[in-house]
């Protein structure tokens, strides 16, 4: 009987590490909602901590951290779209200078609006 408990322990084990590999892997949700972790609360179990108090207080932490996660990610993104413009402006105005030398070469006057 504790061999099959020990078995059963570690398989849960097992299936949350991989749960949380394949998380990390594809990302996570940024629309994430606060709620039950199945996951963590398998783990918990498994780790024979049956105490529901210790459960609750252990999804609720691990929620607030992946939202915590998300809102960085989040923050990120935003600044790195901010660059992404910035870069898109410099480019299209080099390309506007490049066109404006190549037209001269070949003779061809363009006026700028100013």
């Amino acid at each position: 009987a504790a061999r099959a408990k020990a078995e059963a322990a570690a398989r849960a084990r097992a299936k949350a590490e991989s749960i949380n590999k394949a998380k990390a892997f594809k990302g996570f949700s940024l629309f994430k909602r606060g709620g039950s972790d199945s996951s963590a609360a398998e783990a918990a179990l498994a780790a024979e901590d049956t105490d529901p108090a210790r459960v609750h207080a252990a999804v609720t932490f691990q929620t607030h951290w992946r939202r915590h996660k998300a809102q960085m990610v989040l923050a990120d993104l935003k600044a790195n779209e901010a660059v992404v413009r910035v870069q898109a402006a410099l480019r299209g105005h080099l390309a506007r200078r490049r066109l404006v030398a190549a037209l001269k070469g070949r003779g061809i006057d363009i006026e700028r609006a100013e």
